[in-house]
């Protein structure tokens, strides 16, 4: 995924949705401990965002029953509240929005403001563009190393890339696009980041669907935002790179690079020699089926990344565990019905195997995999998919962060066919509640996680191949 600092990593309108929570210590008897008297609850109001956290207080202190709408702890409807008074708001906004408390040793209330988790959208526009830039992914890598993310977009309509600086953390600067190789037909459609070249500094790796000439390209970074060194490796005629993903797949300390391409139905393993070159590139040509996403990670624990494709064209999604010399054992397939559009690879259910969560733009849902957490060196390495999760119309792709920091991985899903984008927030066990929906630009293709003003708390920048913006996302804390 796209973010350095974040691991890959019932709906409801974007607009800010608030409700009202009245919280109350109580304690029957002298509650819990025995009781000093009346006491005085503060704070007496505050506003928390969906699977958000307060802290509240007696005065004097003592100990009490904690309730929510006159339950002891609360419910997972209206949200929980610990014996020290720390309340952690519902995932999803509740319904009746008003959750009254009693209280027999507060003499007052306090009042809760459930809101969305992201603040009202930003949008953020990539360049001017003839006919259209048309950016079909975006990441968030730290470019300069100032604390706060910035954008890169592979712009698949006019056959360039832009980079947008974080000028503060309120504004970016001015979008610099540049063009991608020398061909007039250059079509990025995915790129990466990573230290290519090992000298600290984020380089840039560039899927081009060229239609003559189809590459990866590499621009090495300078560490303040420019890219002035590039090269190419050619692929296959006619291949049609669509996704791009990095990892180490041998025993060097150098990045690689897997593309994934659609229409030779293949991937290419192109391994690093720390100079930001690729010089042995590999394919793997079987069980490869129109792929439209990949991802990778170590998900048996063995020190070597492998890798996932979702491919499309046959509704599976395969996993490829490295040997550790850059060379792969033979597929595992596993059925993922509706047409697999992507796939990200996260720690679902805080084993510390990654998992997958795959989306299936035709049936609309998103689907997850739970790895079976055996560092085995052969044999099934995930579960059969789970029970699938609703999704927007045409789910096309997903990025993995903890949004609101309880420890779990949780899934933002991009809805190509009604521009918006569903975030689910995760339980910690694999499994996970759609949280709220959010509008965004026209015909969104990508999304990254980044943190945009240094906050460390994720935020989302979504790419809008339909109007050539971004739209962002900014977690609201707490």
């Amino acid at each position: 995924m796209n973010n350095e600092r974040f691991r890959y990593a019932a709906a409801r309108s974007a607009a800010i949705v608030c409700v009202a929570v009245t919280l109350t210590a109580c304690g029957p008897g002298g509650g819990i401990g025995g009781g000093e008297g009346p006491a005085t609850l503060s704070p007496d109001t505050a506003s928390v965002p969906v699977g958000g956290r307060a802290t509240f207080t007696l005065s004097p202190a003592q100990a009490a029953d904690w309730t929510v709408n006159d339950l002891v702890g609360g419910t997972a409807t209206v949200g929980r509240i610990t014996p020290i008074g720390v309340y952690t708001a519902p995932f999803v906004i509740p319904s009746p929005t008003t959750v009254t408390i009693g209280a027999s040793v507060a003499t007052n209330t306090a009042t809760v403001n459930v809101v969305s988790r992201f603040a009202a959208a930003g949008t953020q526009s990539i360049g001017s563009c003839t006919p259209s830039c048309a950016p079909n992914a975006v990441i968030a890598p730290y470019l300069n190393n100032d604390g706060y993310s910035d954008l890169v977009t592979a712009n698949a309509g006019n056959g360039t890339i832009s980079v947008v600086m974080r000028g503060s953390a309120s504004t970016f600067l001015a979008p610099s696009p540049s063009a991608v190789g020398v061909s007039a037909t250059a079509e990025p459609q995915a790129l990466v980041a990573g230290d290519f070249n090992g000298d600290s500094s984020r380089d840039l790796a560039i899927a081009d669907a060229d239609t003559a000439a189809p590459a990866v390209w590499t621009r090495l970074g300078q560490g303040d935002g420019t890219f002035p060194t590039e090269s190419s490796v050619a692929l296959g005629s006619t291949s049609r790179p669509l996704s791009i993903a990095s990892g180490r797949f041998d025993s060097d300390v150098n990045l690689d690079v897997v593309v994934a391409n659609f229409v030779t139905n293949t991937l290419s393993i192109l391994r690093g020699d720390g100079t930001g070159t690729f010089p042995n590139v590999t394919p793997i040509t079987s069980d490869i089926a129109s792929p439209l996403g990949v991802a990778v990670a170590d998900f048996n624990q063995d020190g070597f990344d492998d890798i996932a494709v979702a491919n499309n064209g046959d509704d599976t999604v395969v996993v490829f565990l490295s040997v550790g010399n850059g060379a792969f054992q033979t597929a595992q397939s596993y059925t993922v019905a509706g047409g697999p559009s992507a796939v990200v690879a996260a720690d679902l259910n805080g084993d510390g195997f990654p998992d997958l969560a795959v989306t299936a733009a035709t049936d609309r849902h998103l689907v997850p995999l739970i790895n079976k957490g055996t560092p085995a060196s052969s044999g099934s390495t995930f579960n059969q998919p789970s029970t699938p999760y609703s999704t927007g119309v045409e789910p096309i792709a997903l990025a993995a962060a903890d949004v609101n920091r309880d420890g779990f991985q949780d899934l933002a899903v991009v809805n190509k066919g009604d521009n918006t984008i569903t975030v689910f927030l995760g339980y910690g066990d694999g499994t996970a509640v759609a949280s709220e929906t959010y509008p965004v630009g026209n015909a969104p293709q990508s999304v990254a996680v980044g943190d945009f003003n240094g906050d460390d708390w994720p935020d989302l920048a979504v790419a809008n191949s339909g109007d050539d913006t971004v739209t962002i996302l900014r977690n609201r804390g707490s």
